[in-house]
Formats: structure tokens, C-alpha cells, sequence
């Protein structure tokens, strides 16, 4: 008679914590809510100076309160030179940096961003002037992650 209480304690006592358990883990979800990168370069891109833009959003509403916006800029065969500039938040979610392109070809960014507890690393080419043949990417990943 006493094990059939024990097991009957045990059985409820597991129902409940599963029942607490997702209960839980649905509310962590919905406080993690997903934030949406979009680069807004303006096309074709010559070489010389020129504004590297994002716009952060979340639920369709302009993030403005990022903690870190760092763009991290190479030329297509050369991740080795990564040159890390860090970004200014100007308005509606949108987080630039002045960047100067040297040469017609093929160059990456990444753009480190953390927000709202969510860090984003979305990698985009962008060709610069005219190119005949794009180098191949070599980059490896960032060993620094600031």
C-alpha cells in the first residue's frame, strides 16, 4: 500500500513540474523575440567613400537602443585585413559608418550587432564599381567577437 502512495506522489510530482516546465520555456520565447538586420546599401557602389547602412527592427518597430553595432570590412581574398569600424545609430533603427573603398572588386561585411540580448553576425557581399571575376572569400570567422 505504501509504495502505491509513493508512486502516485511521484507521478503527480512529475506531471507538474512538466506542466511548469513549459510554461515556462513559452515565456522565455515570447521575451526573446527575433530581430530582423537589413544592410541598405544604395546601388552600384563606385569605389571611394561610401556609407555602410543597416536598420534594426523588431515586431516591425525601429530598434534605436542597440548595444553594439561594429561593421567588419574586407576585400573579397583578403579577411586578413578586416578593418572593424564602429557604427552610429542616426534614426529609425538605422546604424551607419563611413567606410572608404578602394578598389573595383568584390568586398565583405559583417555586421556585429547586439540587441536586446540577441547578437547577429549576417554576412553581405557588395560589388564595388565594374568587376569581371570575383576573388574567392577566405574568411574564416572572426576570432575576436567584440
Amino acid at each position: 500500500m505504501k509504495k502505491r502512495y509513493v508512486y502516485s506522489g511521484l507521478l503527480i510530482a512529475l506531471l507538474v513540474s512538466g506542466c511548469s516546465e513549459e510554461t515556462s520555456h513559452s515565456s522565455h520565447t515570447e521575451m526573446q523575440e527575433m530581430i530582423e538586420l537589413e544592410y541598405m546599401m544604395t546601388e552600384p557602389l563606385q569605389a571611394g567613400e561610401q556609407t555602410i547602412a543597416i536598420q534594426l527592427t523588431q515586431h516591425e518597430e525601429a530598434v534605436n537602443d542597440a548595444d553594439s553595432v561594429i561593421f567588419e570590412v574586407w576585400q573579397a581574398g583578403h579577411s586578413d585585413a578586416a578593418q572593424k569600424i564602429e557604427a552610429v545609430h542616426t534614426e529609425n533603427g538605422i546604424y551607419e559608418a563611413v567606410y572608404t573603398f578602394d578598389d573595383n572588386t568584390a568586398y565583405y561585411v559583417i555586421a556585429h550587432t547586439t540587441a536586446k540580448g540577441i547578437h547577429l553576425m549576417p554576412k553581405e557581399q557588395m560589388i564595388i564599381g565594374e568587376v569581371d571575376r570575383i576573388p574567392a572569400d577566405d574568411y574564416r570567422g572572426s576570432m575576436d567577437h567584440s
